[in-house]
This record gives C-alpha cells, sequence and structure tokens, in this order.
C-alpha cells in the first residue's frame, strides 16, 4: 500500500502484542546526491535512529550505504553494534558531502540494489530475516533510457530487484518528491512501498515501515494481507534515556545515546552539539576528534594513556596512544609489530595470534 503524507486509509488496530526482538539483518541505502537538499537529511537520520528503536539491537544488525553514481558502505553488518555505536554510524551517514568523491552525480538506483543485496547475502547471518530498505529522491532525473548515461534504467532496475527478491531478501521502497517508473515493481509488494512528498514526512511512516518489519521477523503474528497491510501496529518505543546536566559546574559531556553530539552543561542546563563532520566526541579528551582516533566508532580504546600497543586484532597494525586517544597506525610492508620491542619489526622476530595483513 502506498502510503499518503497526509492521509492514510486503513482500519488499523493498535495492539502492542507484536514482537521485533528476532534475528534480523537490515540495510538501508540512501540517496546523497546534491539534488536532495541539506535540510532532508536531518529527517533522514532522525527516522533510521527511531526505526532502530523498534529492534533488540545487537539481536538485530543494521548496514548503511549512501548512493548516488556509486556507493559507499558507512557501516557494514557488525554483530556487536549496539544501539549507541549504531545511531552515531546514522549520523555519519547524514553527513552525505564527506563522500562526496564516490557518491556525487546522478542516482544509480539500480547499483543501489545491487549493493543492499550483496551486503546482505554476503555477510548477512543465514538465521536471519533479511530485509533491504531503498529510498529515492526525485522521479525521472535519475532514471534513463539510455546505458550509456547516468543513473539506471528501468530495466536495470527490475533487474536488479527481481534478483534480490530471488534470494529472500525482503525489499522496501519509499518514495519522495516524485516516484520514479515503475517503483512500485521494486517490491513486488505493494505494503512495502511509501511515498510521500518530503523527506519532513518520514516522521509519519516510522511506526508502519517499523511494524512492517516486525511482521517479517516474529512468526506468531498475523502479517499483512491484501486488504490490510498493518494487522498489528506497534507504537514507537519510548525513550528510556533521558540526560542531565550537574547543578553548578560547567562540564562538556559525551551524548549518552550518540557519539556524534555532545553536551555542554551550564547551570544545570543541557545544550546539545554536533561534532563537525567526520569527527566524533572523544569521551577521553572530552573533546571532538576525528573518527578513526575515536574509540567509539573503531572499538578500540588505549590500555595506558601514552605510548604504543598491540592492535587487538591485527598484528601488521599497532596503537599509537596519545592522552588516551588511539591513532591505529600501519606497519612497513613485511614487518609486524612486536609488542615486547615496542616497534614495527621483521616477522620472524614477531610471535602474533592473529595476522591480517
Amino acid at each position: 500500500m502506498i502510503l499518503s503524507a497526509s492521509v492514510f486509509l486503513l482500519v488499523i488496530s493498535t495492539s502492542l502484542a507484536l514482537n521485533c526482538n528476532g534475528p534480523a539483518d537490515i540495510v538501508v541505502a540512501v540517496p546523497a546526491s546534491k539534488d536532495v537538499p541539506d535540510s532532508e537529511f536531518q529527517h533522514i537520520e532522525a527516522f533510521l535512529v527511531n526505526v532502530t528503536r523498534y529492534f533488540s539491537l545487537p539481536q538485530t544488525q543494521i548496514g548503511l550505504i549512501l548512493y548516488g553514481n556509486d556507493t559507499e558502505v558507512i557501516s557494514g553488518l557488525k554483530s556487536k553494534l549496539n544501539s549507541f555505536e549504531t545511531n552515531t554510524r546514522i549520523t555519519l551517514l547524514s553527513q552525505r558531502y564527506s563522500y562526496n568523491d564516490t557518491v556525487s552525480g546522478s542516482l544509480d538506483v539500480a547499483g543501489a540494489i545491487r549493493a543492499v543485496h550483496e551486503m546482505l547475502t554476503l555477510n548477512g547471518r543465514q538465521v536471519a530475516t533479511k530485509i533491504g530498505v531503498i529510498m529515492t529522491y526525485g522521479g525521472l532525473d535519475h532514471v534513463t533510457t539510455d546505458n550509456e548515461t547516468d543513473g539506471s534504467t528501468v530495466d536495470e532496475i527490475l533487474l536488479a530487484a527481481g534478483k534480490a527478491l530471488g534470494d529472500d531478501v525482503k525489499l522496501y521502497a519509499t518514495a519522495t518528491n516524485g516516484s520514479i517508473p515503475f517503483f512500485q515493481n521494486i517490491t513486488q509488494n505493494t505494503c512495502r512501498l511509501f511515498s510521500f512528498g518530503s523527506m519532513a514526512n518520514l516522521k509519519d511512516v516510522v511506526p508502519y515501515i517499523a511494524s512492517s518489519m516486525c511482521y517479517l521477523i516474529d512468526g506468531s503474528v498475523v502479517s499483512e494481507q491484501p486488504n490490510n497491510c498493518f494487522p498489528e501496529l506497534k507504537q514507537t518505543p519510548p525513550v528510556e534515556e533521558f540526560f542531565s546536566c550537574p547543578a553548578t559546574s560547567v562540564e562538556y559531556l559525551p551524548d549518552p545515546t550518540n557519539c556524534a553530539y555532545w553536551y555542554y552543561c551550564v547551570g544545570g542546563s543541557a545544550l546539545r552539539q554536533a561534532c563537525p563532520a567526520g569527527t566524533l566526541f572523544d569521551a577521553s579528551a572530552l573533546r571532538c576528534d576525528y573518527k578513526n582516533g575515536v574509540s567509539c566508532f573503531t572499538e578500540i580504546s588505549c590500555p595506558e594513556p601514552f605510548g604504543m600497543f598491540n592492535h587487538p586484532s591485527d598484528c601488521s597494525k599497532f596503537l599509537n596512544c596519545f592522552d588516551n586517544i588511539p591513532h591505529v597506525m600501519a606497519c612497513p610492508g613485511g614487518t609486524l609489530f612486536n609488542a615486547e620491542r615496542g616497534y614495527c619489526d621483521f616477522e620472524v622476530n614477531v610471535q602474533c595470534p592473529v595476522v591480517s595483513v
């Protein structure tokens, strides 16, 4: 059922019995072309954060892809990511100008479908429900009839979607600012299509698309029907964490829900601030730093504030820690990090349980 931004024509029961806690791999492809206004990305960020709140992370894994004339994987399917780490990656995705080199130009919808399909089939779990979400923006501007021009032909879109559906990938599609031709054929299921005028209307779609995904995960409930796409509607779970500042002191504190934000606290009042694009808030240094040097993104932390230490999973690299910030460094070719000597050494002199070069 394609949903209007202003009117929902279905009568829906609001049962809360729907369980969204089963294993699922969900990959979302987001359009990053310069034709998508900057203002739309704050709505995309809020939409994705609110949808993921329905699911039990990391039981559910979230993959994120930006696409234009090419694709950029912002976050793969990583089994250990919790909601804090997932929210952080959603914010990084919304900073699409950081990836202009690969995702500028026309929107290749077929390429986005192929990228979602590939991540789910190559990196997804066998026991998990595989769900792909293709977000589109605009209409004819990114669907062509000439294979030598940017964008996708209708045939390419249908072929890519057909292959994904054939591998049991459950596809959803959203259309903003006009539908692309054969939009409905991306999913081959009208209950998984959502069309609206602006990304600002994404907030209205959250309970519908999330509940629909829950039907796929929870086999104990009645799933979508031709005349009733949403037999059960689960409302957005309440926010459980509330941030409070010290009553008197002035402090810079990490946001407990998202590493891309921090709080400026003064006189008990909290002002939420965003780190500059490509940086995250380092809770140990109390400042924003380049994302690859922040443990909430790399999942790597310094054992001591200063010094050079083993990389936890790759002996061809090491951690150069300065003021508790882990800078990941690579050893020269043919060498590995020797923890006993504190420098890169010839392989014959290093005992390493895990080597990834």
